[in-house]
């Protein structure tokens, strides 16, 4: 290219400079570089440094590892045991059976055995706010389905009755002893563990 005589009637618009700096690079590359300027694919290995070459190789073995802990990633996962399936309770189910269980402990309103309408009813006696203060603890703490707002829904209530309930619950059950053997038949009935504190003093 040096020895190329330069036409007047050709404008040089920089092409010689890059095609010289160009072959300049070309020179001074290693043979992976040439190739990627020269959009050949290259030969991986040839010519390579050694720290490359070993890069190679452990590729190679990082991806025979990630092959064997996949393998054993899925061996242990079909031995686990699979867990039995949860039976669900929901809070309405809780709630009439804490009812019948209450009815059976001999707890009485006016002389007449605790209904679900005792508690969804706006009565704010002791005889009425205690049993619906047990309930919706203990379907805060037992049912599945649980949410504040579900189980204050449940007795006509919002949420704000409930964690009222849930506060006051340790007084309530040692002042109720019926409601507290109510509760845990209630659990026993539906087959799910009793709430930490109903077994003892809360």
């Amino acid at each position: 290219m040096e020895g190329m005589t330069k036409h007047p009637d050709i404008v040089d618009y920089g092409y010689r400079a890059t095609a010289e700096r160009r072959e300049r690079l070309l020179a001074a590359s290693s043979p992976a570089v040439r190739a990627r300027i020269l959009g050949k694919p290259a030969a991986w290995g040839a010519g390579d440094a050694p720290e490359l070459q070993g890069l190679r190789g452990e590729i190679r073995e990082l991806a025979r590892r990630l092959r064997s802990l996949a393998a054993e990633v899925e061996q242990l996962r079909q031995e686990r045991p699979q867990p039995a399936p949860s039976r669900g309770v929901a809070i309405a189910a809780v709630a009439a059976r804490f009812v019948d269980e209450a009815a059976r402990a001999g707890y009485r309103i006016d002389g007449d055995p605790l209904t679900l309408g005792d508690l969804q009813s706006q009565r704010r006696g002791r005889a009425w706010s205690r049993p619906r203060m047990v309930a919706m603890w203990l379907c805060s703490q037992v049912a599945t389905d649980t949410t504040l707002p579900k189980v204050g829904a449940c007795f006509a209530r919002d949420y704000s009755t409930v964690v009222n309930a849930r506060r006051e619950i340790g007084r309530v059950l040692k002042l109720e002893p019926a409601l507290r053997t109510a509760a845990l038949a209630t659990c026993r009935a539906l087959s799910v563990e009793a709430p930490a504190g109903l077994e003892g003093e809360p």
